[in-house]
Protein backbone atom coordinates (compact mmCIF):
# COMPACT_ATOMS: atom_id res chain seq x y z
CA UNK A 1 0.00 0.00 0.00
CA UNK A 2 2.97 2.48 0.90
CA UNK A 3 4.49 1.52 -2.51
CA UNK A 4 1.46 2.26 -4.63
CA UNK A 5 0.83 5.76 -2.56
CA UNK A 6 5.09 6.49 -3.22
CA UNK A 7 4.31 5.96 -7.05
CA UNK A 8 1.45 7.69 -7.25
CA UNK A 9 2.68 10.83 -5.65
CA UNK A 10 5.46 10.61 -7.91
CA UNK A 11 3.41 10.23 -11.06
CA UNK A 12 1.11 13.47 -9.51
CA UNK A 13 4.14 15.45 -8.97
CA UNK A 14 5.33 15.13 -12.78
CA UNK A 15 2.21 15.91 -13.61
CA UNK A 16 1.88 19.13 -11.69
CA UNK A 17 5.58 19.82 -13.04
CA UNK A 18 4.33 19.59 -16.78
CA UNK A 19 1.40 21.65 -16.75
CA UNK A 20 2.83 24.23 -14.29
CA UNK A 21 4.22 27.21 -15.86
CA UNK A 22 8.51 27.55 -16.42
CA UNK A 23 10.40 29.73 -13.88
CA UNK A 24 12.32 31.38 -16.56
CA UNK A 25 16.24 31.61 -14.71
CA UNK A 26 18.65 34.45 -15.91
CA UNK A 27 21.10 31.54 -16.40
CA UNK A 28 21.00 28.00 -18.32
CA UNK A 29 23.66 25.64 -17.69
CA UNK A 30 24.02 22.27 -19.87
CA UNK A 31 23.77 19.17 -18.02
CA UNK A 32 27.00 17.35 -17.68
CA UNK A 33 29.27 20.20 -18.43
CA UNK A 34 31.89 21.76 -15.90
CA UNK A 35 31.14 24.55 -13.94
CA UNK A 36 34.73 25.71 -13.77
CA UNK A 37 36.08 24.85 -10.43
CA UNK A 38 36.30 22.10 -7.92
CA UNK A 39 36.08 21.80 -4.28
CA UNK A 40 39.03 24.15 -3.08
CA UNK A 41 39.61 27.32 -0.90
CA UNK A 42 37.21 29.25 -2.20
CA UNK A 43 34.53 26.79 -3.44
CA UNK A 44 32.44 23.71 -1.59
CA UNK A 45 30.35 21.71 -3.87
CA UNK A 46 27.23 19.43 -2.70
CA UNK A 47 25.60 16.56 -5.02
CA UNK A 48 21.67 16.90 -3.82
CA UNK A 49 20.42 19.52 -2.00
CA UNK A 50 19.45 17.93 1.29
CA UNK A 51 16.61 17.87 3.49
CA UNK A 52 15.56 21.03 5.13
CA UNK A 53 16.83 20.52 9.11
CA UNK A 54 19.42 20.16 11.52
CA UNK A 55 21.71 18.50 9.27
CA UNK A 56 21.01 21.15 6.56
CA UNK A 57 21.51 24.09 9.05
CA UNK A 58 24.94 22.87 10.37
CA UNK A 59 26.27 21.74 6.96
CA UNK A 60 25.43 25.64 5.96
CA UNK A 61 26.70 27.43 9.07
CA UNK A 62 29.93 25.59 8.50
CA UNK A 63 30.40 26.59 5.24
CA UNK A 64 28.72 30.26 5.44
CA UNK A 65 31.13 31.31 8.61
CA UNK A 66 34.11 29.48 6.99
CA UNK A 67 33.40 31.95 3.97
CA UNK A 68 32.98 34.86 5.99
CA UNK A 69 36.07 34.35 8.41
CA UNK A 70 38.18 33.69 5.23
CA UNK A 71 38.48 34.76 1.81
CA UNK A 72 34.35 34.68 0.91
CA UNK A 73 33.74 31.50 -1.52
CA UNK A 74 30.73 29.69 -3.17
CA UNK A 75 28.89 26.80 -1.49
CA UNK A 76 26.67 25.06 -4.84
CA UNK A 77 24.21 22.49 -4.90
CA UNK A 78 23.67 20.00 -7.44
CA UNK A 79 27.39 20.02 -8.66
CA UNK A 80 29.86 16.54 -7.85
CA UNK A 81 33.17 16.92 -6.39
CA UNK A 82 34.91 17.22 -9.87
CA UNK A 83 32.69 20.28 -11.37
CA UNK A 84 30.62 18.77 -13.32
CA UNK A 85 26.78 20.38 -12.99
CA UNK A 86 24.21 17.47 -12.45
CA UNK A 87 21.58 19.93 -11.21
CA UNK A 88 18.08 18.75 -8.46
CA UNK A 89 14.69 18.80 -8.83
CA UNK A 90 13.24 21.91 -7.35
CA UNK A 91 9.26 22.62 -7.07
CA UNK A 92 8.50 26.07 -6.54
CA UNK A 93 7.77 25.45 -2.67
CA UNK A 94 11.09 23.63 -2.21
CA UNK A 95 12.62 27.06 -3.60
CA UNK A 96 10.72 29.05 -1.31
CA UNK A 97 11.66 26.91 1.33
CA UNK A 98 15.59 26.75 0.97
CA UNK A 99 15.78 30.70 0.51
CA UNK A 100 13.82 31.24 4.07
CA UNK A 101 16.03 28.56 5.35
CA UNK A 102 19.22 30.45 4.31
CA UNK A 103 17.77 33.53 5.78
CA UNK A 104 17.29 32.27 8.83
CA UNK A 105 21.02 30.99 9.45
CA UNK A 106 22.41 34.42 8.15
CA UNK A 107 20.12 35.84 11.07
CA UNK A 108 21.82 34.16 13.49
CA UNK A 109 25.74 34.89 12.85
CA UNK A 110 27.24 37.75 14.92
CA UNK A 111 28.36 40.10 13.83
CA UNK A 112 25.38 40.62 11.73
CA UNK A 113 25.69 39.47 8.39
CA UNK A 114 23.66 41.85 5.97
CA UNK A 115 22.22 40.94 3.20
CA UNK A 116 24.19 42.72 0.60
CA UNK A 117 27.05 40.21 2.08
CA UNK A 118 25.51 37.16 0.44
CA UNK A 119 23.32 36.26 -2.69
CA UNK A 120 21.30 33.43 -3.88
CA UNK A 121 20.75 32.26 -6.90
CA UNK A 122 18.58 29.38 -8.50
CA UNK A 123 20.12 28.52 -12.36
CA UNK A 124 17.92 26.11 -14.60
CA UNK A 125 20.05 22.85 -15.99
CA UNK A 126 19.55 21.60 -19.31
CA UNK A 127 19.16 18.32 -19.95
CA UNK A 128 21.05 16.28 -22.81
CA UNK A 129 18.42 13.33 -21.97
CA UNK A 130 14.87 12.70 -20.95
CA UNK A 131 15.69 10.77 -17.80
CA UNK A 132 13.41 13.19 -15.88
CA UNK A 133 10.38 14.64 -17.57
CA UNK A 134 10.62 17.76 -14.71
CA UNK A 135 13.39 20.63 -15.02
CA UNK A 136 16.48 20.75 -12.87
CA UNK A 137 17.71 23.33 -11.09
CA UNK A 138 21.68 24.16 -10.18
CA UNK A 139 21.65 26.46 -6.52
CA UNK A 140 24.77 28.80 -5.80
CA UNK A 141 25.18 30.62 -2.53
CA UNK A 142 27.51 33.60 -3.12
CA UNK A 143 29.36 34.28 0.53
CA UNK A 144 31.55 37.94 0.52
CA UNK A 145 34.16 38.20 2.54
CA UNK A 146 33.84 39.48 6.16
CA UNK A 147 34.21 42.87 7.51
CA UNK A 148 37.92 43.61 8.35
CA UNK A 149 39.54 42.47 11.90
CA UNK A 150 36.19 40.74 12.44
CA UNK A 151 35.40 37.20 13.62
CA UNK A 152 31.80 36.03 12.82
CA UNK A 153 29.95 32.95 15.17
CA UNK A 154 27.54 31.12 14.10
CA UNK A 155 24.07 31.20 16.50
CA UNK A 156 25.27 28.23 18.14
CA UNK A 157 28.11 30.33 19.06
CA UNK A 158 30.83 28.33 16.93
CA UNK A 159 33.23 29.57 15.16
CA UNK A 160 35.09 28.43 11.98
CA UNK A 161 37.79 29.54 9.29
CA UNK A 162 38.89 28.33 5.94
CA UNK A 163 41.36 26.06 5.06
CA UNK A 164 42.68 24.47 1.85
CA UNK A 165 40.68 21.44 2.39
CA UNK A 166 37.19 22.84 3.74
CA UNK A 167 36.29 24.58 6.76
CA UNK A 168 37.72 24.26 10.07
CA UNK A 169 36.48 23.93 13.36
CA UNK A 170 34.83 24.90 15.79
CA UNK A 171 37.62 26.56 17.29
CA UNK A 172 39.03 26.66 20.45
CA UNK A 173 38.91 29.68 23.19
CA UNK A 174 42.93 29.20 22.75
CA UNK A 175 43.05 29.13 18.93
CA UNK A 176 40.30 32.00 18.67
CA UNK A 177 42.97 34.05 21.35
CA UNK A 178 45.83 33.27 18.60
CA UNK A 179 43.67 34.32 15.98
CA UNK A 180 42.69 37.62 17.85
CA UNK A 181 46.22 38.63 18.66
CA UNK A 182 47.40 38.14 15.50
CA UNK A 183 44.49 40.26 13.75
CA UNK A 184 45.56 42.49 16.23
CA UNK A 185 49.05 43.00 15.69
CA UNK A 186 48.82 43.40 11.96
CA UNK A 187 46.17 46.14 12.89
CA UNK A 188 49.00 47.56 14.94
CA UNK A 189 51.35 47.03 12.13
CA UNK A 190 49.49 48.88 9.47
CA UNK A 191 48.21 51.26 11.70
CA UNK A 192 52.34 52.08 12.18
CA UNK A 193 52.85 52.29 8.69
CA UNK A 194 50.61 54.80 7.94
CA UNK A 195 51.13 56.87 10.79
CA UNK A 196 55.09 56.45 9.73
CA UNK A 197 53.94 57.76 6.18
CA UNK A 198 52.14 60.65 6.99
CA UNK A 199 54.40 62.26 9.32
CA UNK A 200 56.88 61.71 6.18
CA UNK A 201 54.42 63.82 3.89
CA UNK A 202 54.56 66.34 7.17
CA UNK A 203 57.70 66.85 7.01
CA UNK A 204 57.93 67.05 3.17
CA UNK A 205 55.40 69.78 3.73
CA UNK A 206 57.13 72.28 6.09
CA UNK A 207 60.43 71.33 4.44
CA UNK A 208 58.75 72.70 1.55
CA UNK A 209 57.57 75.84 3.33
CA UNK A 210 60.80 76.40 4.51
CA UNK A 211 62.36 76.65 1.28
CA UNK A 212 59.69 78.63 -0.14
CA UNK A 213 60.20 81.59 3.21
CA UNK A 214 63.71 81.28 2.00
CA UNK A 215 63.43 81.95 -1.31
CA UNK A 216 61.14 85.10 -0.35
CA UNK A 217 64.13 86.54 1.90
CA UNK A 218 66.46 86.01 -0.96
CA UNK A 219 64.33 87.77 -2.83
CA UNK A 220 63.08 90.75 -0.89
CA UNK A 221 67.00 91.23 0.17
CA UNK A 222 68.17 91.34 -3.27
CA UNK A 223 65.21 93.77 -4.47
CA UNK A 224 66.55 96.10 -1.16
CA UNK A 225 70.07 95.81 -2.69
CA UNK A 226 68.79 97.18 -6.09
CA UNK A 227 67.15 99.94 -4.40
CA UNK A 228 70.10 101.01 -2.56
CA UNK A 229 72.27 100.92 -5.54
CA UNK A 230 69.92 102.68 -7.62
CA UNK A 231 69.65 105.55 -4.63
CA UNK A 232 73.58 105.94 -4.68
CA UNK A 233 74.69 108.32 -6.63
CA UNK A 234 76.84 108.21 -9.99
CA UNK A 235 80.53 108.88 -10.38
CA UNK A 236 81.64 109.75 -13.36
CA UNK A 237 85.22 111.69 -14.52
CA UNK A 238 83.82 115.01 -14.43
CA UNK A 239 81.64 114.37 -11.32
CA UNK A 240 84.45 112.43 -9.51
CA UNK A 241 84.27 114.08 -5.94
CA UNK A 242 83.58 111.75 -3.08
CA UNK A 243 80.39 111.35 -1.04
CA UNK A 244 82.44 112.64 2.07
CA UNK A 245 83.73 115.82 0.47
CA UNK A 246 80.12 116.58 -0.89
CA UNK A 247 78.68 115.99 2.35
CA UNK A 248 80.98 118.73 3.67
CA UNK A 249 80.52 121.24 1.59
CA UNK A 250 76.67 120.97 1.82
CA UNK A 251 77.51 121.49 5.41
CA UNK A 252 79.26 124.74 4.71
CA UNK A 253 76.49 126.04 1.98
CA UNK A 254 74.59 125.69 5.10
CA UNK A 255 76.85 127.56 7.11
CA UNK A 256 76.83 130.21 4.86
CA UNK A 257 72.75 130.81 4.27
CA UNK A 258 72.62 130.85 8.12
CA UNK A 259 75.64 133.40 8.37
CA UNK A 260 73.66 135.66 5.72
CA UNK A 261 70.14 134.72 7.11
CA UNK A 262 71.52 136.46 10.40
CA UNK A 263 73.24 139.10 8.98
CA UNK A 264 69.69 139.86 7.18
CA UNK A 265 68.32 140.12 10.66
CA UNK A 266 70.98 142.33 11.95
CA UNK A 267 70.55 144.96 8.93
CA UNK A 268 66.68 144.62 9.45
CA UNK A 269 67.39 145.87 12.98
CA UNK A 270 69.77 148.29 12.12
CA UNK A 271 67.35 149.84 9.74
CA UNK A 272 64.48 150.23 12.04
CA UNK A 273 66.79 151.61 15.16
CA UNK A 274 68.01 154.21 11.50
CA UNK A 275 64.36 155.51 11.17
CA UNK A 276 63.91 155.74 15.08
CA UNK A 277 66.95 158.21 15.37
CA UNK A 278 66.27 159.36 11.56
CA UNK A 279 69.30 158.88 9.75
CA UNK A 280 70.26 158.37 6.39
CA UNK A 281 71.09 154.30 5.31
CA UNK A 282 72.27 153.54 1.43
CA UNK A 283 71.20 150.60 -0.35
CA UNK A 284 74.47 149.52 -0.35
CA UNK A 285 73.68 146.85 2.63
CA UNK A 286 70.67 145.50 0.59
CA UNK A 287 73.04 145.12 -2.77
CA UNK A 288 75.80 143.01 -0.45
CA UNK A 289 73.33 141.00 1.11
CA UNK A 290 71.81 139.87 -2.33
CA UNK A 291 75.23 139.40 -3.42
CA UNK A 292 75.92 136.86 -1.13
CA UNK A 293 72.48 135.10 -0.78
CA UNK A 294 71.91 134.80 -4.55
CA UNK A 295 75.24 131.74 -5.41
CA UNK A 296 74.31 130.10 -2.44
CA UNK A 297 70.45 129.95 -3.40
CA UNK A 298 71.91 128.27 -6.14
CA UNK A 299 73.86 125.21 -3.92
CA UNK A 300 70.58 124.94 -1.27
CA UNK A 301 66.92 123.61 -1.10
CA UNK A 302 64.18 125.00 -2.79
CA UNK A 303 62.55 125.40 0.35
CA UNK A 304 65.03 127.06 2.46
CA UNK A 305 65.59 129.21 -0.60
CA UNK A 306 61.99 130.14 -0.89
CA UNK A 307 61.76 131.33 2.96
CA UNK A 308 65.08 133.56 2.60
CA UNK A 309 63.78 134.89 -0.90
CA UNK A 310 60.62 135.91 1.06
CA UNK A 311 63.22 137.65 4.04
CA UNK A 312 64.41 139.28 1.22
CA UNK A 313 62.01 140.82 -0.68
CA UNK A 314 60.21 141.93 2.74
CA UNK A 315 63.63 143.76 3.80
CA UNK A 316 64.03 145.46 0.22
CA UNK A 317 60.15 146.99 0.44
CA UNK A 318 61.59 148.04 3.89
CA UNK A 319 64.49 149.57 2.72
CA UNK A 320 62.99 151.12 -0.36
CA UNK A 321 60.41 152.70 1.27
CA UNK A 322 62.73 154.16 4.21
CA UNK A 323 65.08 155.98 1.22
CA UNK A 324 62.35 157.28 0.11
CA UNK A 325 61.76 158.88 2.88
CA UNK A 326 64.94 159.84 3.69
CA UNK A 327 65.23 161.41 0.46
CA UNK A 328 62.08 164.11 0.70
CA UNK A 329 63.36 164.66 3.78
Amino acid sequence: MPIVQSKRKREMENELMQTAPKRHKSNAHQMYSKIGYTNDYHHTLVREIPIIGVDFERKVKREVGSFLNGSGGILAFGVRSNGTILGNRLTRKDEDNFKLAIDKIMIGFHPIVKPTMYKLTVDSVLQTTASWTGELYLILLKVNKGEKYSLYEDGDHDVYVRSTTGPKGPLTAREIKERVTAEYLQKQKERSVRTGALKSLVNKIKSEKDDKKSEKKATAEKESEKKEESKKPVTTAENSVPVANKGEKSTVDQKKITQSSSAVTCDKKKTESATDNKKYISPIVYKTSIQTIQPLMLKTDVQKTATILKQVTQTRKHLSAINNTLIRK
